[in-house]
């Protein structure tokens, strides 16, 4: 996993009225009456520096997009979160523990996979069904293998 940062804008859009997730360049989703997230940014280290406005400038070009509709912004988040260099999930089972399964990677795209993403590995670790090749965690065994001293599960002591 590698660390990537994004930022969401809070706005108020007096007259739109979407009752879901919206997923067009951009995704808006409902946050209250009138009330919406829009995003997201997707930035590799290294950072920007906070208070730059390239965020925000990005979203509420994204937005104009969307909507005729005047806006105004609220604020605006920024986050770090999990992703991966491929740009696929992971999903599936730990080499050496497992007992142990991994569901995340998403970056950018968590609100829209996720859901369906969580099911299918739950469907998967009941014997239901099988994993996307894309996102399975087993396509990076070859480059960590499990064998490795360093890839093996080390013990830890709570006491």
């Amino acid at each position: 996993l590698t660390p990537n940062q994004g930022e969401v804008l809070n706005v108020e859009v007096p007259g739109l009225t979407a009752a879901q997730a919206l997923n067009r360049g951009a995704y808006v989703v409902p946050d209250g009456p009138g009330r919406f997230r829009v995003g997201a940014t997707y930035r590799w280290p290294p950072f920007e520096p906070a208070g730059s406005g390239e965020g925000e400038a990005e979203l509420t070009l994204r937005l104009a997009g969307l909507t005729p509709l005047p806006y105004r912004v609220l604020g605006l988040r920024r986050g770090t979160r999990p992703a991966v260099r491929d740009r696929r999930p992971l999903l599936g089972r730990h080499p050496a523990l497992p007992w142990l399964s991994v569901c995340g990677g998403f970056g950018s795209k968590g609100v829209s996979l996720a859901p369906r993403l969580a099911a299918l590995l739950a469907d998967y670790l009941g014997g239901q069904g099988e994993l996307w090749p894309e996102a399975d965690v087993a396509r990076y065994y070859k480059v960590y293998p499990a064998d490795q001293p360093e890839n093996k599960p080390r013990a830890h002591s709570l006491g």
